[in-house]
Formats: structure tokens, sequence, C-alpha cells
């Protein structure tokens, strides 16, 4: 399984071609050259979402975050994030998240600084003494890089999220973003679909610019980066 996205990170006006395969390695391709430019990645881990694409550094080429998974399909464990720099190809970040990681993450500048974070919805094991089993919760996590800073965006919702990714945008047009989100209300089990909710939150907070990365492979669901 590969996904790929289109980015022009060689600044030379061509679409560079920056792929996610399944055994957790990201890789970059020049679209004039077809040559290979970078690839990136942690031993030991797999893929099964998309990548977001937007400005986490300080240069002008589009940066990379993605969400690999520890161990091996279905034997899944706890997530693990990486940022990558998309002019080197240099993990500039990684660190633990969640657990069962199958949703592609959004890139949005929500405080209008220049500067793009990623929002990721994750499920977490919690104790459940009547059950003498771990109960799955759900919720939205936005990373800040520039700031160097990570924060729960939103409530805790219980259950496990699946292969949705959220939209972000102005759904009701009052200027004001909204995140729209699916979960499944099964509380023990990952991929049991024990019935669906979905959610939309008002983020009340004022879109300042267009989205570019608020959805699945894109704001347009095209896999194209457009700044």
């Amino acid at each position: 399984m590969l996904l790929l996205i289109l980015a022009d990170i060689t600044a030379d006006g061509t679409l560079d071609i920056i792929v996610m395969a399944v055994d957790g390695r990201m890789m970059a391709i020049n679209g004039a050259t077809k040559t290979a430019l970078w690839s990136a990645g942690l031993s030991g881990t797999e893929a099964f979402a998309s990548m977001a694409v937007g400005r986490f550094t300080a240069d002008s080429t589009p940066d990379f975050f993605a969400v690999v998974n520890t161990g091996i399909w279905p034997k899944m464990e706890y997530g693990l994030s990486l940022v990558v720099d998309g002019k080197s190809g240099r993990i500039i970040k990684s660190d633990t998240i969640g657990f069962y990681q199958m949703v592609s993450p959004i890139a949005f500048d929500i405080d209008n600084d220049g500067y793009d974070e990623v929002v990721l919805h994750t499920n977490f094991p919690e104790n459940d003494p009547t059950a003498n089993k771990p109960k799955y919760v759900n919720t939205l996590f936005l990373f800040d890089f520039k700031n160097n800073m990570t924060q729960r965006l939103g409530p805790i919702f219980q259950g496990a999220k699946q292969a949705s990714t959220p939209w972000v945008g102005d759904l009701d047009k009052d200027g004001f973003l909204d995140i729209v989100m699916l979960y499944q209300h099964d509380l023990y089990n990952l991929s049991i679909f024990g019935g669906f909710e979905v959610v939309r939150l008002d983020l009340g907070i004022k879109m300042q610019r267009p989205v570019v990365w608020g959805s699945y492979m894109g704001s347009f669901y095209d896999g194209i980066y457009r700044r």
C-alpha cells in the first residue's frame, strides 16, 4: 500500500511526489527528474494513513507530518508522530501519540502566525475496573511546532475513532472554524463497528485564511498541496 501526495519541495515549479509506504517510510521523488530526493522513517513501524502538509519550520519548503504504528498488523501498539523537514528529509521531531492510528492528520494555521498547526484524532486506552480490561476513548490533539506545544482540542469522547479523517473549515459560513469528526460507540473493540457518532465542534476561532490541508488528501481531496 502506498499513499502519495504532490507538493513542490524543490522550488522549481514542478510538483514533487511524496509517498508514505506501509513499512513506515516516507519518500520524496523529484517530479521533474524522477530521481529520489530523500527517505525518512522508523524501523519496526507500519503506516495506514496519509500525511498532513504545511509550513512547520522556518523555511518556505512544505513539511510533512505522519503517524505510524509500532508492531505488525493486526497487533499494533502505540503510535508515533513524525515531523519531516521537506527540504532535507530529516525527522525533526518524533513522539508517542495514542493507540491504533489509522486516521490521517490535518493541518491549518489556527492562530494566524504564518506557521501551520496539525490536528490529529487519536485513541487512548483507559483502565476500566468494572470490565477488567481497558476501554478506549478518543479526542483531538493540536500540535504547535513553532511554540513546541501539544494540547488537547475539544472534549474526550467514549469509544474509539476509526479510519475517518476529520474535516476542518467554516461549515456554517459564520466566519469561525468548525471541525467534523466521527467515532464508534464500542468501548472495548477497535475493529468492531458498534454504531457511529458524527460530531461537529465549533472551535470559536475566527477563520483568518483559507484552510489548505483541512481533510483527507487536502482540502480539495486531490492530494495536491497548494500554498
